[in-house]
């Protein structure tokens, strides 16, 4: 699947929750938003184009999170390792 990822951040969930990463990107012309937990099958996926018009409601925006998820973690691991170099680097100095 083919996604422009646009920003990746990543976000603890209060004091005891579990973290998340939240993921902007684009699929087509569609700006959607993820939601990404660390178990595999725990991916939330909204069109922020549609909150104008439908809000988050279930059946007008609701996407498949196990469509984009493989693509979405792999994003997650790369931007994770260029953040490990980039940390790593500024150790040596």
């Amino acid at each position: 699947m083919r996604l422009k990822i646009q920003e990746i951040a990543h976000h603890r969930n209060g004091v005891g929750g579990d973290d998340f990463y939240a993921v902007r990107f684009r699929d087509g012309k569609n700006n959607m938003l993820a939601t990404v937990f660390a178990s595999i099958g725990q991916c939330a996926v909204i069109c922020l184009d549609l909150i104008p018009q439908v809000g988050v409601t279930f059946g007008f925006n609701s996407w498949r999170g196990d469509t984009f998820e493989d693509t979405l973690r792999a994003a997650i691991a790369a931007w994770e390792d260029a953040r490990t170099a980039a940390f790593t680097k500024g150790q040596e100095r």
